[in-house]
């Protein structure tokens, strides 16, 4: 329930267009982000998304790669220490040759 309250407060501020300079989300989901709170936090106005430490898999990387794709304002992603393979860094890093946002 904790992460329903989450997505409530980024649409809240979404409805406003608020600006949040950095969503610090690191081991707050150590089984697993939900897919819900995954993509309002990579889709909210937002600079810097960390969500490092969340035992983020094969679905969560398809599901950041789509978010990547659309081009979101962010400007930085930490996604350090999950359980990402190749497979999903290829995924992952397919999706950044159209997002022109992303910072080095």
């Amino acid at each position: 329930e904790e992460w329903k309250a989450i997505c409530n407060a980024i649409k809240i501020r979404n409805a406003y267009q608020s600006y949040i300079h950095s969503l610090q989300l690191s081991e707050c989901f150590p089984d697993g982000i939900d897919s819900e709170v995954l993509m309002e936090s990579l889709t909210t106005n937002t600079a810097e998304v960390v969500l490092g430490e969340n035992g983020m898999s094969s679905q969560d990387a398809s599901i950041i790669a789509q978010c990547l794709n659309s081009n979101p304002a962010l400007a930085q992603l930490h996604l350090r220490d999950n359980r990402f393979d190749d497979a999903d860094a290829a995924v992952l890093a397919d999706s950044l040759s159209s997002n022109t946002n992303l910072m080095g």
